[in-house]
């Protein structure tokens, strides 16, 4: 439990409904206490959100005392609170992170929708709130990338973050978040001040296995380093996009290799419709998509080194050339994607929730971002509904949930009913 308070307190405004919670004594509180009597209440107000509209949440905590009038006092517990003594209760906190990680919306933007409702709250209580909320889901956020690290493929892209930076002389520097999706069901993001390579590096240090990515330089030591175990496989989406290019600027050659390309995705999807498992989908590659490959890379061969090294087309033909080891990678294993497109879609709401917030207020802020979208889009990833499951799991965690039982929590894992069986 966080012990961080609102900059402002207001009471509910009056027009919302109530929802009355009373909290009674343990009777086992009262053992061995001479002839206690009720005395009245210890009361609470409280904002919370259900899906649609907002509540007042009246806490009334009953409290005892000796009829005698000598010795303490016994007030029931208070119920989980993520902060101590603040005004949001967790479905409230969840529809705030909701609003901004999923639905992209400015805390400024919320104030204002708030205040339709009669709620004068302030960007900085809101700024607060999520401070508390990423510190009390930081550890479920590590423990997702532990089990990003471990899935069987790994993908990998980036994106540039604007951040205030009052150091800077423009006011203003870029920060970077690094995404990973584990199997294309676990999204983990992470934030670094700047774009170097050296976090990402070593997040990566110790994988075994697959690693599909573009081919960013930064990435290099990952697979070039002694003792590496990690597995380039390349981007085939990256490649067409080289030979896109090429046409687009008006060179019709480079409709040749589009045409094989475009039949190696023609492969793909007949292996999702017919619902192939993994191996049965690596025998139909190397089956239709072998042979495409052989013909694509000789006709690039063929025509190399003929052509202006500044051309669009030597561009394309010098990044597949380059690339080709892990171009073929994915005969090697059905599960692996023919592209890298499905980290650059748990990327994507980020780049569609810039052009509204438009920047970071500062690097905490920018941590704050790679906690949420994490478990957001790992929500999204596997059919979980974002608001339900982070007011479960604020409630949750601030209520003590053992740390050993921690993944229980990751949105992969949870369903509000296998997890209250377990509690």
């Amino acid at each position: 439990m966080m012990q961080v308070r609102p900059s402002r307190r207001q009471r509910a405004p009056e027009h919302l409904p109530v929802e009355e919670r009373v909290i009674d004594v343990e009777r086992s509180q009262l053992e061995g206490c001479d002839d206690m009597g009720f005395i009245g209440y210890a009361e609470s107000h409280t904002l919370d959100w259900r899906q649609g509209h907002f509540i007042h949440v009246h806490t009334k905590r009953a409290k005892y005392a000796p009829k005698s009038g000598d010795g303490p006092v016994v007030t029931a517990p208070c119920p989980p609170q993520v902060i101590v003594r603040g005004l949001a209760e967790p479905g409230l906190l969840a529809h705030v992170i909701v609003s901004k990680y999923a639905d992209h919306l400015p805390l400024n933007r919320l104030v204002k929708i708030f205040a339709r409702d009669g709620l004068d709250l302030t960007v900085s209580t809101m700024v607060g709130w999520l401070r508390a909320c990423a510190s009390l889901l930081a550890p479920l956020h590590e423990l997702l990338g532990q089990t990003v690290l471990a899935s069987h493929v790994l993908q990998t892209d980036d994106t540039g973050v604007q951040v205030l930076d009052n150091k800077d002389p423009e006011g203003s520097k870029r920060g970077h978040l690094w995404g990973y999706l584990g199997d294309g069901k676990l999204a983990y993001l992470e934030y670094t001040p700047d774009w170097k390579a050296d976090a990402t590096r070593e997040f990566l240090r110790g994988r075994e296995g697959w690693i599909q990515a573009d081919a960013y330089k930064g990435y290099d030591r990952v697979f070039n380093w002694p003792g590496s175990r990690a597995v380039e496989v390349g981007c085939w989406a990256h490649a067409r996009r080289y030979f896109v290019e090429a046409k687009d600027g008006g060179d019709a050659r480079a409709a040749v290799p589009l045409a094989m390309i475009k039949k190696m995705y023609k492969v793909e999807r007949k292996a999702k419709l017919r619902g192939l498992k993994p191996e049965a989908r690596r025998r139909l590659r190397i089956k239709h998509s072998r042979p495409l490959l052989l013909a694509l890379f000789k006709w690039i061969t063929e025509h190399a080194g003929t052509e202006p090294p500044s051309s669009p087309l030597a561009r394309a033909f010098t990044y597949a050339l380059n690339q080709r080891r892990a171009l073929e990678r994915f005969l090697e294993d059905g599960r692996l994607p023919l592209d890298n497109t499905g980290a650059e879609r748990a990327l994507r709401g980020i780049a569609v929730g810039r052009n509204n917030w438009q920047f970071a207020g500062n690097d905490a802020s920018g941590r704050r971002k790679a906690i949420m979208y994490s478990l957001i889009r790992t929500c999204e990833l596997n059919g979980v509904e974002p608001w339900a499951y982070l007011r479960d799991v604020l409630t949750r965690i601030a209520d003590g949930w053992p740390q050993k039982r921690l993944a229980e929590l990751l949105p992969q894992n949870w369903s509000p009913d296998a997890v209250a069986s377990a509690a």
